[in-house]
């Protein structure tokens, strides 16, 4: 088995920290120097999975995986998986690729012949973090062009069925050039290889607006939210995917609503959520929720989990749909992670939600575990049941759902309840002495509904907001401090539409004229609250339109 690097080394990933590290970035900089697994570690389909899998619907769920080349292929749930993702191929800044990592080798073939064999695809994932990183790419066209071009090339060689994008850090300032580059690529993908699956590996919160959903999605065929990370080592103790926000506001559930509102009801089928099959591990300061970090931490994989939970006991956390374990051995640790249930209960939220299927980071991470997959086949059921045959047309004249017809039985969908787009204006820096204006007045509701406003104070030093129920409250800035505040949107039909962010407040300059009678009291201009400025991780605001 060629797992066992990962479960020997994985405290090695202490320091992975910080936040802004994605999992996928972390295991190739701690696993990547690895040889690929060996094509005898690849073990295909059996009669009864090949079986299995032609019976699923046509139109069910789509399930997802991600496989690194160092971790072998022995328990892959062929009769449940759709796209098996192969990681992965470098992406340099000018265009060139890194290493093939055994893709197009006896390993590759080997793996693809077995997804073939029950009808999945695999798509050749390949990999750029950081902002910095990817701006020489994607702003250069002749780069863009060359990545592109070396990107379907590799597929094509290696018999691959499609490509996975997964750069991740994207600035804002790079999110035309990002869509730019997918349509380019899909119209590359579809004139070498018609069919070909294009996917894209994309954030749980797109804090600072960088990822325009619905543009990405007029050409990629599944956007896989990483839906993890929401805790881990630079963090305290916490649940890494929580199905409902145990703390703070962001949670697997806001992370689905938020694909929902900006990539439209249209491009539902193409949402995956992605799931984590690890967790991690503390030192902590008890053995109680919201304990701080004290010291040493470390992801935890599946099956290390499942290990810890027969020798320490666990408890049910059951707002994040989470297993925990606390137990003292030279002081207090605890480690958070995933179970067949809780992995159960995310998939089931991602089909009630109404996307198009659920996915995992990565495959092996629970060595054939069985009552895990007995859940993701009862989860992905759901979607199998909700199959349902196309409208048939009462009028045999004009097409179906034609809505021409004064029959009792027209079979025209009614229409449903659209929910409130938010737009929020603030200043994102102000100086101490400065009356702040928060601004929604440009939200809207595309049904017309009336709107209200819930303004909260998350974090910061105590302000009084002024009109806390309408559309443009204000507060007074006393000293430096940051200040955080949350809206809700709500059209009284839909789920509140929520943002997050943050005002920061600095010393005042010897020179500046404050007029503090001002009611805007800005001493920025209206178009300052863009989120751009350097602020903390959760100062971030999403500024969609």
């Amino acid at each position: 088995m060629r797992l066992w690097p990962l479960l020997v080394l994985a405290p090695l990933l202490a320091a992975a920290g910080p936040a802004d590290r994605s999992p996928h970035q972390v295991a190739l900089e701690q696993f990547g120097h690895l040889p690929t697994f060996s094509v005898d570690d690849v073990v295909p389909p059996t009669p009864e999975q090949i079986a299995a899998a032609q019976e699923r619907d046509t139109g069910g769920a789509t399930v997802m995986g991600y496989l690194p080349y160092w971790v072998a292929p022995e328990n892959i749930p062929w009769d449940t998986l759709d796209i098996l993702a192969w990681f992965s191929v470098g992406m340099e800044a000018d265009g060139t690729l890194g290493g093939d990592h055994g893709w197009g080798d006896a390993e590759a073939d080997a793996v693809i012949a077995a997804a073939h064999a029950v009808g999945a695809s695999v798509v050749l994932s390949t990999t750029r973090f950081g902002g910095a990183e990817l701006h020489p790419l994607l702003s250069d066209p002749a780069a863009r062009s060359l990545a592109i071009d070396n990107l379907v090339a590799r597929m094509l060689e290696g018999g691959g069925d499609g490509i996975d994008v997964d750069f991740e850090g994207l600035w804002a300032d790079d999110r035309d050039n990002m869509i730019a580059f997918v349509h380019e690529l899909r119209a590359d993908l579809d004139a070498a290889q018609p069919g070909s699956l294009l996917t894209l590996a994309t954030p749980a919160v797109d804090w600072n607006g960088s990822w325009d959903y619905d543009e990405i999605m007029v050409s990629a065929d599944v956007l896989f939210i990483m839906g993890y990370a929401f805790a881990g080592t630079w963090s305290n103790p916490g649940p890494n995917g929580p199905l409902d926000p145990l703390s703070g506001t962001r949670s697997l559930r806001w992370s689905v609503q938020d694909y929902l509102q900006w990539g439209g009801a249209q491009n539902a089928h193409k949402v995956v959520l992605g799931l984590p099959l690890y967790g991690h591990t503390w030192q902590a300061s008890s053995g109680d929720i919201g304990a701080s970090s004290s010291g040493d931490s470390w992801s935890t994989l599946y099956a290390s989990g499942l290990a810890l939970e027969a020798e320490h006991g666990s408890s049910w956390e059951p707002i994040s749909a989470t297993v925990w374990s606390a137990w003292q051995d030279n002081g207090w640790w605890q480690a958070w992670y995933e179970n067949a249930e809780s992995i159960g209960m995310k998939a089931t939220m991602a089909f009630d939600e109404g996307i198009g299927g659920f996915g995992f980071w990565a495959l092996n991470y629970d060595q054939g575990n069985v009552d895990l997959w007995d859940e993701v086949t009862l989860a992905a059921a759901l979607w199998d049941e909700d199959v349902v045959d196309p409208p048939v047309d009462d009028d045999d004249a004009t097409p179906a759902d034609d809505d021409d017809s004064a029959d009792d039985d027209d079979d025209t969908p009614a229409p449903q309840n659209a929910p409130p787009l938010l737009v929020l204006d603030f200043p994102a820096s102000v100086e101490a002495g400065a009356v702040v204006t928060l601004d929604a007045s440009a939200s809207s509701d595309p049904d017309g509904d009336a709107l209200s406003f819930i303004w909260t104070q998350e974090w910061g030093p105590e302000v009084t907001l002024l009109d806390d129920d309408g559309a443009t409250p204000r507060f007074f800035t006393y000293e430096p401090a940051e200040h955080g505040f949350s809206l809700r949107l709500s059209d009284g039909h839909n789920a509140a539409v929520e943002e997050l962010f943050a005002v920061r407040v600095v010393e005042r300059t010897e020179d500046a004229d404050v007029d503090d009678s001002d009611p805007t009291g800005c001493t920025c201009d209206a178009g300052g609250g863009t989120g751009l400025l350097l602020l903390p991780l959760l100062g971030f605001l999403r500024r969609r339109r």
